[in-house]
């Protein structure tokens, strides 16, 4: 038994397993694996970013690669709807040929998105309101206000949804507002209210950004200007103009309300002409 080990035979046959184990061996890893993994076998993905759906899918199959079936889909305003937003593996990366390719599109309608209530906060602050909800600031129209930047009313599409909650809109709208001018230079002619009821005075100063004083009641009037305004300070005239949030009190014909919310009412019992004096 131990002549067959060092004989020529043996050796032979040694040498002829070795060369079979290291020819295997290169067949295995230079050959099989290369052809069955397709190692060195590498593609260049193209740039399909901004392209429509259909165009994609198109030059990814005819780069060997195979595109995403079931893209993501997400909204990005200023694009238009069915272009491909991103892509993963992104662009002229180095992949293996079948590779699959994740595509994003944009979609075709905007989400839609609750308005948030921003009624009574300044408008800068609204601003950063409905921008944390994906919205915009659209018209801003100024009226006579003491609240200078103070939000007054919020319309969308020409409606009023001033406080009104749970209000949906489409993700990139412009939410229109009105806001207060203040005070400071802003000034507005004094309006003549004599000959109108006090109900309509009231609603024309608020109007304008403006307050009612004391109102004074003269029972002694006529009974057909019962309830109209016939007298105020300061007096309307020519070129004559007061700040925003200035008060105008009224002379009223008839008697004081039972109840007066915010008003200084003084009572005339005695005969007085009409412009107090």
């Amino acid at each position: 038994m131990f002549k067959y080990f060092v004989s020529r035979e043996f050796l032979f046959t040694l040498l002829g397993l070795v060369g079979l184990g290291v020819l295997t061996y290169l067949a295995l890893f230079f050959l099989i694996l290369p052809m069955y993994t397709r190692h060195g076998a590498g593609i260049t993905v193209p740039d399909v970013q901004e392209m429509s759906y259909a165009e994609a899918l198109e030059l990814l199959d005819d780069a060997d690669l195979r595109p995403d079936e079931e893209p993501v889909s997400i909204y990005m305003e200023g694009m238009a709807p069915g272009l491909v937003v991103k892509q993963y593996p992104g662009p002229y990366s180095r992949v293996k040929p079948g590779r699959l390719v994740s595509l994003t599109i944009n979609q075709s309608r905007p989400p839609m998105v609750a308005v948030p209530l921003i009624k009574d906060m300044i408008l800068y602050q609204a601003k950063v309101r409905l921008e944390g909800k994906k919205l915009a600031v659209g018209r801003v129209t100024r009226v006579p206000h003491i609240g200078k930047d103070k939000v007054l009313e919020v319309k969308y599409n020409g409606q009023d949804i001033s406080g009104k909650s749970n209000i949906k809109v489409p993700m990139g709208s412009r939410i229109d507002v009105v806001v207060g001018q203040g005070l400071g230079a802003y000034r507005v002619k004094i309006p003549d209210l004599t000959g109108l009821t006090y109900d309509e005075g009231y609603g024309l100063l608020k109007d304008m950004g403006l307050g009612i004083g004391s109102v004074v009641y003269n029972s002694r009037g006529p009974s057909e200007e019962l309830g109209k305004i016939y007298a105020q300070t300061p007096r309307s005239g020519v070129g004559d103009s007061v700040r925003i949030g200035t008060t105008i009190s009224l002379s009223v014909y008839g008697t004081a309300p039972e109840a007066n919310e915010g008003i200084i009412v003084e009572q005339i019992d005695q005969e007085t002409n009409p412009d107090g004096n």
